[in-house]
């Protein structure tokens, strides 16, 4: 009996599993939470995340009842913040290069 339950856990990627936004409400509807937003934020910036498609992480947002808007913004503004730390550390990597 352990085993099916165990293996049923397990069947999620560690991904899935790590980031487990929450939505919550008093009246039962999918009202957000702003930590939710937070979550799903830290959620998409993990590097295991990172790795997979964004098909599979806009699933992932949508089975946790994050809106379509939210999950557009949301992958914008972690494409641009992934974007900016990529600049900080290429950007004196090819300056050391042209300079050589």
């Amino acid at each position: 009996m352990g085993d099916a339950e165990d293996k049923t856990k397990s069947d999620a990627p560690a991904w899935q599993q790590a980031a487990q936004p929450q939505v919550e409400s008093e009246t039962g509807s999918n009202k957000k939470q702003p930590a939710t937003l937070d979550q799903a934020r830290r959620f998409l910036e993990d590097p295991e995340v990172q790795k997979q498609t964004p098909e599979r992480k806009i699933d992932f947002l949508r089975s946790k009842g994050i809106s379509e808007s939210d999950i557009e913004e949301l992958l914008k503004d972690v494409s641009q913040e992934l974007q900016t730390e990529l600049a900080i550390v290429v950007s004196p990597l090819l300056l050391r290069r042209e300079c050589n």
